[in-house]
């Protein structure tokens, strides 16, 4: 529903949209079926980021220090998971331990 006052406003501003409440109701139901399709399509979507940043360390020498993302999403979730820094993979003991912290931070006992 956090959607439905953006849309109100954007077809009460439009002279051309139907604004009866008629209308606006058949917008918002519109509306909502198509992010309930592109909620669907996203969980079949992954895809791999690569973020770069240049630091400095304590000398002053600019570095640049990577980092590469496994990106998916669960309906309109976005998850991101940490697979290599710097260019050498995470152990599975780094994997394993990052997901228990994750989960046990989104999802408390």
């Amino acid at each position: 529903m956090r959607v439905a006052l953006p849309l109100l406003a954007a077809a009460s501003a439009c002279l051309a949209a139907d604004t009866t409440p008629e209308g606006l109701r058949k917008l918002v139901r519109e509306s909502l079926v198509n992010i309930q399709k592109t909620n669907r399509n996203m969980k079949s979507y992954t895809c791999q980021m690569t973020v770069e940043d240049k630091v400095t360390d304590a000398h002053g020498a600019a570095r640049a220090r990577s980092r590469v993302f496994s990106r998916s999403y669960d309906g309109d979730i976005a998850i991101s998971r940490l697979l290599s820094r710097d260019g050498v993979p995470l152990s599975e003991a780094e994997r394993g331990g990052r997901t228990r912290s994750r989960s046990r931070r989104c999802w408390p006992n």
